[in-house]
């Protein structure tokens, strides 16, 4: 009982803890938008308030909540208090929406899967010495996103290259 406990107040403080950070992420976003910034960093800035409610709370409850719930809550089997329906249902929607995160980032994984295998249908390598793997391709650059390695696209007609510093020789 005492680790169901824990589990149910962790997954409580998780859950209360994200939607704090989310409802703040999306009032200062709204002022952000505002600023004149290039679109990378723009972009950027936007994956970071993304993820930071979500690495934040896992942070807190991990570092704060776990540990205190150890050292402070009572482990005695005569101190039978139950659970509580507001942390038990609290923490089955901190359940469900980790289970929805996962969810989200497998659908992601599968289309961006699709969508490059559709780019690279057809693709020959290139007869160029490029620091990066490249094909050829009827249009003059596409970057793949959610790749775990680089690979470029160039045209033969411009040859292949690249803005990113890594890859220059």
């Amino acid at each position: 009982m005492f680790a169901l406990r824990g589990i149910a107040v962790a997954l409580t403080f998780f859950v209360l803890f994200y939607c704090l950070l989310s409802a703040l992420v999306l009032a200062a976003w709204r002022s952000l938008q505002r600023l004149q910034v290039t679109e990378r960093s723009r972009a950027g800035l936007l994956f970071a308030a993304r993820v930071l409610p979500f690495v934040a709370s896992v942070a807190m409850t991990l570092a704060f909540v776990v540990p205190s719930f150890q050292l402070l809550e009572p482990r005695s089997i005569t101190v039978d208090e139950g659970i509580g329906a507001m942390p038990l249902a609290l923490g089955v929607c901190a359940l469900l929406l980790i289970a929805c995160g996962c969810f989200r980032v497998i659908a992601a994984h599968t289309i961006t899967s699709r969508v490059v295998a559709g780019w690279l249908d057809g693709a020959r390598p290139l007869g160029v010495d490029a620091v990066a793997p490249t094909v050829d391709r009827p249009w003059r650059f596409a970057p793949s996103v959610g790749r775990r390695q680089s690979l470029w696209w160039g045209s033969t007609s411009r040859g292949c290259w690249s803005r990113s510093p890594q890859l220059r020789s």
